[in-house]
């Protein structure tokens, strides 16, 4: 296996799409793909969430889009940095290989 993340392209959003379709009664349409893509619904919050593929030898096995945040506990004075999941799936066949290598490799780029 030659597992690659990286971030999302424009021209990854059709093999996205499908991976969604397979994975979802209710999937996520492109345009809301798109949105997580251009960050558009952000109000001048650079780096407020992102949007991850995880190839395997240049096919698109899967994805992940989370949202970040910084939570300031007053009485602790201490700054939490934590993160929200937002869409996550593989496809089924790599599910098993993969699964706990993609979500490793997507802890080691946000820690």
């Amino acid at each position: 296996m030659n597992i690659i993340i990286r971030f999302t392209t424009e021209k990854d959003i059709p093999q996205v799409l499908r991976i969604e379709n397979d994975n979802f009664a209710e999937p996520w349409t492109k345009e809301m793909f798109n949105i997580m893509l251009r960050k558009e619904f952000l109000q001048n919050v650079e780096e407020s969430h992102n949007f991850y593929v995880c190839e395997n030898n240049s096919k698109i096995i899967g994805y992940i889009i989370w949202e970040n945040e910084y939570f300031f506990n007053k009485d602790e004075g201490f700054l939490y940095y934590i993160g929200y999941v937002m869409n996550f799936a593989v496809v089924q066949e790599e599910r098993s290989k993969i699964i706990i290598d993609f979500y490793d490799k997507i802890r080691e780029e946000i820690m």
